[in-house]
């Protein structure tokens, strides 16, 4: 009697269901890596949209005074007068409402940020606001008199900046020994006293920037 040769039926099956066992780790192993990796990319993209977003913050606020307080012993713009904070501000219609804060040596925390520029004789307020939901909006420039005018003028439609975070954005703001980006000339030299800014969304770090364009 012939002996059989060669793999049996069950030995054939075992081997599949190995083979089958194997490629569907491997499988799970892949849509693992994948995911993480597209999840890492997100991240990334996000994180640098948000600093690009927090750096285009930066450059509008460092306008605030420009242009203004000619006449001023030292000249340049005021805090509260050329740059006002504000408290529960939020946009209703065309209109921004809001409790303006008074700044001062000590840090005050608020969530919009009023400010006017001066140029060729005409003069534009800007502002910045931070919502509940973590959007940081821009409103316009439009012809004002000054900052401290906020109240009465008509910012048209916002424009978002970024979405910062699932949190609330506030703006910190404290008048304050600084320098301008950060670059002192020398060691000795007196630091001036300006307004310090710092915009803060939850859970992304924050942004500061030192205004030159108001030493009152």
């Amino acid at each position: 009697m012939d002996r059989q040769r060669g793999m049996s039926l069950v030995s054939l099956m075992v081997g599949m269901l190995m083979l089958m066992g194997s490629a569907g780790a491997l499988m799970v192993s892949y849509r693992s890596v994948v995911q993480n990796g597209v999840a890492a990319s997100a991240n990334a993209k996000r994180s640098t949209e948000v600093a690009s977003g927090l750096l285009a913050a930066m450059f509008e606020l460092r306008q605030a005074g420009f242009g203004q307080g000619a006449s001023n012993a030292k000249p340049g713009g005021a805090v509260n007068v050329n740059l006002v904070l504000l408290n529960g501000a939020a946009m209703s219609g065309a209109s921004l409402a809001g409790a303006a804060q008074a700044v001062g040596t000590t840090v005050v925390s608020g969530n919009a940020l009023v400010w006017d520029t001066g140029i060729n004789g005409s003069v534009q307020c800007s502002a910045l606001v931070g919502t509940a939901a973590g959007a940081l909006l821009r409103l316009g420039p439009v012809p004002c008199a000054q900052a401290s005018a906020w109240g009465s003028l008509n910012w048209g439609s916002p424009t978002q900046i970024i979405t910062i975070g699932a949190g609330a954005v506030s703006m910190q703001v404290q008048k304050t020994s600084c320098w301008p980006y950060g670059l002192a000339p020398a060691a000795s030299a007196s630091i001036p006293s300006l307004v310090q800014v710092t915009v803060v969304g939850t859970g992304t770090g924050a942004a500061s920037a030192c205004l030159a364009s108001l030493p009152n």
